[in-house]
């Protein structure tokens, strides 16, 4: 028999495996129930290939398992079967660990995704979408500026530690016409860098009635982005957060 040959780790957080020759191992051949060979050839299959690796969960597929919170005892409500969510601690420990609850899959993803397409398509969010998006819109020509002369700046910075070499050299050497040419393109490169910095950036001429009609026209397809279960559930999560769900005399909330 043997003993202790997984340990919680508070490093990671969970259960893993311990080594080998940490395990408490005690002979009781009393306690037979198969032959050596047969037992030698099922240890093999179980251990081929899986050594060291425990099973991972798949990908949640569903809008809102783990987005919800019980009543009762403040877990995650998961799907449970293929049609109801529930929570999670009563599906696994039982009215031990949660007296537990359920509720239909279908009508709560409706009835939650309504909430939310109501607030996507009122006048109010689509007036906060426009207003941010003409404010970094308007705020582009700035950082793309800022953008441009960044990179001729330490462009610039390599030629003044070029041409302070070069005079070096040709105060260390006497000049030459190698050096002659390589400190005149230097110093042409320079002043092109230079001339850059001054130059003012093109206008952004911006339709901003077109800028609104794209943004109501995203707006009305919002249900696209259900098509990527995990994207929408990232979404789902910012917008709403843990949803918590009541139970009432007249129904689940």
């Amino acid at each position: 028999m043997r003993f202790q040959r997984r340990f919680h780790s508070l490093v990671a957080g969970t259960r893993i495996d311990r080594p080998k020759n940490e395990w408490i191992i005690t002979e009781m051949p009393d306690l037979r129930i198969v032959d050596q060979e047969t037992w030698n050839t099922v240890n093999q299959w179980i251990h081929s290939g899986r050594v060291g690796k425990v099973k991972k969960g798949g990908p949640n597929r569903t809008y809102f398992g783990g987005l919800m919170k019980c009543t009762y005892c403040g877990g995650s409500i998961v799907a449970i079967n293929a049609t109801q969510y529930g929570c999670a601690a009563h599906k696994d420990r039982g009215t031990a660990a949660c007296p537990g609850i359920s509720f239909p899959r279908e009508s709560t993803d409706k009835t939650l995704l309504g909430i939310i397409q109501n607030e996507i398509l009122s006048g109010a969010s689509i007036r906060r979408i426009e207003s941010k998006a003409k404010k970094m819109i308007a705020e582009r020509p700035r950082r793309e500026s800022q953008k441009a002369k960044l990179t001729p700046l330490v462009r610039l910075e390599q030629m003044d530690k070029e041409i302070s070499r070069l005079v070096d050299a040709i105060a260390a050497v006497g000049i030459s016409d190698a050096l002659k040419e390589k400190l005149q393109n230097a110093e042409t490169e320079r002043k092109n860098l230079l001339s850059m910095q001054n130059e003012k950036p093109a206008d952004v001429i911006v339709n901003f009635d077109e800028v609104s009609k794209r943004i109501k026209k995203y707006a009305m397809n919002w249900k696209e982005a259900l098509d990527d279960v995990q994207q929408a559930r990232k979404i789902l999560s910012d917008l709403m957060g843990k949803i918590e769900i009541k139970v009432k005399d007249d129904g689940i909330y």
